[in-house]
């Protein structure tokens, strides 16, 4: 693993310089020359609409149905909508309308609904967005399919993130159009979506890259984001994807505050509340596979889970029995209204160069964490993961972890304030530390036994 003084000297290298990534103006269209807007020698941005706090009324642009374009045999209802913004340069650079489809549950009076985002793989006939057959169709949530930049086989795509070099503007219009589709459903919706919950990031492949790297810079709903679920994903395009995203972004020497916005070692601080899932082959022809991503994770405290097979470009390995889904537990979620526990030092977990499996076992009762002003409980348990074939070994039948709390929102505490906790025969107290995160450390469980409860109160000299 990487010491902290190695991501610390990194980052205070790249901060030196840094500025929030805006647009770019390029003076060559046919080459990869391109700087800021502001540059000596290019021209300066006129055009109000393009200015990033000034978008135009998303209402005048998406055209939906009143009635769904389709309903499967459970009745979840599926809308297929026009999105008019080929003479809006804010949402596009390429001239061109875009679809986008979304999805509601099967009663008119749903509610507390979750929005759920997914971006598709390398797609530009927009199979993924013009029809229904991708969808999740869950009854507890919306969700939404906009389409990547490449819409139309125009050949220019960004991975989901930034694009427009070759034709002379770089933004953010992927992210642009998420939240556009985020901003219809809210606004036709807004009785009937709980967006306290946070969004649910999906995406594989292309769109895999996207949701990893749109969690530190998706415009308006960036800090709403609760989960990120990348399916065969670029996991750090900043370190080693330049080459796939120059087109769209110009170089890395030309615009680095670019790739620096989209880098989690300099981002780390925008992505704490999130979980992220990845899964994939760590034998993928494009490498996407990096334990860095990891690591930070660790060192940051961010919450992670990861599962990885010699599967190239996919999640299944003749052989191995891997969970590859989100969740290895049903009454696991991720919520921005309830604490997240983030798992980190976590004995059971196998970091195989071919093969390896990261937080998965230790898993949480979601609905029944308590916040309060008196108390926080959060139920825990560990399941072995065993049988999983012949180069994955088992995990260990008794585990040792620490947890930080993410989200806590009635239980109080400041840096030096010490807690008391009890996890079953263990008990203890701990300090807050300086940056404000309660850790507890050293938590031990035994496969197969069940949830056990963590309680934590301030403490109280007896």
């Amino acid at each position: 693993m990487a010491g902290d003084n190695s991501w610390e000297t990194y980052r205070a290298i790249r901060l030196q310089s840094e500025k929030e990534p805006r647009e770019y103006s390029c003076d060559d269209h046919g080459n990869e020359r391109c700087s800021s807007s502001d540059s000596v020698g290019l021209p300066q941005k006129t055009n109000p609409q393009l200015a990033e706090n000034a978008p135009p009324n998303w209402k005048k642009i998406v055209h939906c149905p009143d009635t769904p374009t389709f309903q499967n045999g459970a009745g979840a209802r599926w809308y297929f909508c026009d999105v008019n913004i080929a003479t809006e340069p804010y949402y596009t650079p390429y001239d061109k309308d875009f679809p986008i489809s979304y999805m509601i549950p099967r009663e008119d009076n749903f509610q507390d609904a979750r929005v759920r985002v997914y971006l598709h793989p390398d797609s530009a006939n927009g199979a993924y967005v013009t029809g229904p057959s991708s969808f999740a169709f869950r009854q507890d949530t919306v969700e939404i399919h906009p389409m990547e930049q490449q819409w139309g086989n125009n050949g220019y795509t960004g991975w989901w993130l930034y694009s427009g070099n070759e034709v002379g503007t770089i933004a953010n219009y992927n992210g642009r159009q998420i939240a556009l589709g985020i901003d219809y459903i809210m606004d036709k919706y807004s009785d009937k979506i709980d967006l306290g919950k946070g969004i649910y990031l999906v995406g594989k492949s292309l769109g895999g890259a996207g949701v990893m790297h749109q969690s530190m810079i998706l415009p308006k709903y960036q800090d709403k984001i609760a989960i990120v679920d990348g399916i065969i994903a670029r996991m750090m395009i900043p370190k080693n994807g330049e080459r796939a995203v120059k087109r769209a972004w110009g170089t890395k020497a030309v615009n680095p505050e670019l790739y620096d916005s989209v880098d989690i070692r300099l981002q780390y601080d925008k992505v704490k509340d999130i979980h992220f899932m990845w899964r994939g082959g760590s034998n993928d022809s494009l490498g996407r596979f990096d334990i860095e991503f990891l690591q930070i994770c660790e060192q940051r405290k961010i919450s992670c889970s990861a599962t990885w097979l010699l599967s190239g470009h996919g999640i299944s390995e003749a052989g191995y029995s891997l969970n590859m889904q989100l969740w290895t537990d049903p009454n696991q979620d991720a919520t921005l209204d309830k604490i997240l526990p983030v798992i980190t030092n976590n004995t059971s977990n196998y970091h195989g160069r071919l093969r390896g499996y990261h937080n998965r076992g230790i898993t949480w009762n979601h609905k029944a964490i308590v916040d309060q002003a008196d108390r926080i409980v959060i139920p825990l348990q560990y399941r072995a993961m065993t049988n999983l074939g012949s180069d994955l070994p088992d995990q260990p039948q008794q585990v040792m972890f620490s947890v930080t709390l993410r989200h806590v929102k009635n239980f109080t505490f400041q840096p030096g304030d010490e807690v008391q906790w009890q996890f079953g025969q263990q008990r203890g107290t701990t300090t807050i530390a300086l940056d404000g995160l309660l850790t507890i450390d050293g938590l031990r469980r035994k496969s197969s036994q069940g949830y056990q409860e963590l309680v934590i109160k301030l403490y109280s000299p007896q």
